[in-house]
């Protein structure tokens, strides 16, 4: 399992979004997991920004979305504080303190307005291609 680290602003002091990240995850009918987010935008599914930290606090397993369901939301966003999102089997279960041992395909984390990380599980050059667009 790769990761990499990187700024959420370029050089020029531009936001590197959700959005923008996604662009490198190819489309796919993985379900998407919500396990942590703090931010600013559209919430999914029409939700509140309380009604989303509800059910992230109070429902086990985080929530979870389809790739458009996650391709809206990220579009909708404007500012990203906190995140972790990962994309696993349909079948998988998927903890907020483990989400490494899931079996992952893609794992993504937001931190404190400051920094990305994200990790390949089952995508190969998913990193490379972040790598190579943002940390140079």
């Amino acid at each position: 399992m790769r990761s990499v680290v990187f700024p959420m602003f370029r050089s020029d002091f531009t936001p590197i979004r959700l959005v923008d990240i996604l662009q490198r995850v190819p489309e796919n009918d993985w379900k998407w997991v919500l396990l942590d987010f703090d931010g600013a935008g559209l919430m999914p599914r029409r939700m509140t920004f309380h009604q989303l930290e509800e059910e992230l606090v109070h429902r086990e397993g985080g929530v979870e979305l389809s790739w458009l369901e996650l391709k809206d939301f990220s579009e909708g966003l404007w500012e990203e504080i906190d995140m972790r999102i990962v994309a696993v089997d349909w079948g998988a279960r998927v903890e907020f303190d483990t989400f490494l041992d899931s079996g992952f395909y893609v794992a993504i984390e937001a931190r404190d307005s400051g920094e990305w990380e994200a990790w390949e599980g089952a995508l190969e050059g998913f990193v490379g291609s972040l790598e190579m667009d943002f940390c140079k």
